[in-house]
């Protein structure tokens, strides 16, 4: 077991680095002069217009643009281990701090979408094996592999635009943090939330659906089905939910 998992660490970092790679000479080799991508938000000003060939040598050294593609991407996996992450061209401020600042939120509305599609899933996908074949079954597979299809923000902008612009059910515009209104930062969060929620919702609905047919199929399921036990007792006790829960 330790040689398995050993292997399966090693081979993982090796994909990493291989992604890595593949992502890294991708958008080197991308037309443009980066410099002038990294100096974007100075273009307004004439600082690019007005940049002599001096100027613009010296930043390419100064951010090791000037050199071989091998030593940019060693460089660059180099500050990744250190933690530093760089600067972002869209704000020009250190994306470790950017990262910080919104780290905290990401894993507030991860955690509640966590639960919603876990437990929303599991229950839509034991109620939708209980009933296949009939029309709510059918209706809620539907809709759930639209769920999967529909891109997450097509969705969201549809979700603003409908109830955010339009109607002005929600707000979209500006974060609030639940310590200091929770109402407020709830009714915020619902629009994100469901636009990401309704694909994993769909997935997970999917996968205990496939899973519970699968254990319904069992002998033992079906000798509890003749010995006419109810339904109830049938789901919880004897068909291995625990099973099907560590599984996903």
């Amino acid at each position: 077991m330790t040689t398995y998992i050993i292997r399966r660490v090693i081979i993982g970092i090796i994909i990493l680095l291989i992604v890595s790679m593949m992502v890294f000479l991708l958008v080197r080799l991308l037309p443009g002069d980066p410099l002038m991508v990294f100096m974007g938000n100075y273009s307004l000003s004439g600082t690019i217009n007005t940049m002599g060939p001096e100027e613009h040598d010296r930043l390419m050294k100064l951010y090791g643009l000037d050199s071989p593609i091998y030593v940019q991407y060693v460089d660059w996996l180099g500050d990744i281990f250190q933690g530093k992450l760089g600067k972002s061209i869209g704000v020009g401020q250190d994306i470790g701090l950017l990262i910080g600042e919104r780290i905290g939120r990401t894993a507030y509305i991860g955690t509640i979408l966590f639960i919603i599609t876990t437990f929303g899933g599991i229950i839509v996908g034991i109620y939708c094996a209980l009933r296949r074949g009939t029309w709510i079954d059918n209706t809620i597979t539907t809709i759930a592999n639209i769920g999967m299809t529909v891109p997450v923000f097509w969705f969201g902008i549809l979700l603003i635009y409908l109830f955010g612009y339009k109607l002005g059910w929600f707000p979209f515009s500006k974060w609030v943090d639940p310590v200091d209104d929770f109402w407020y930062s709830t009714s915020y969060l619902i629009m994100p939330i469901a636009s990401v929620a309704l694909g994993g919702i769909a997935g997970m609905a999917r996968l205990v659906r496939s899973c519970m047919l699968e254990v319904m199929r069992t002998d033992y399921v079906r000798t509890a089905w003749a010995k006419g036990l109810k339904e109830r007792v049938i789901v919880v006790r004897h068909q291995p939910l625990q099973r099907e829960c560590s599984t996903i």
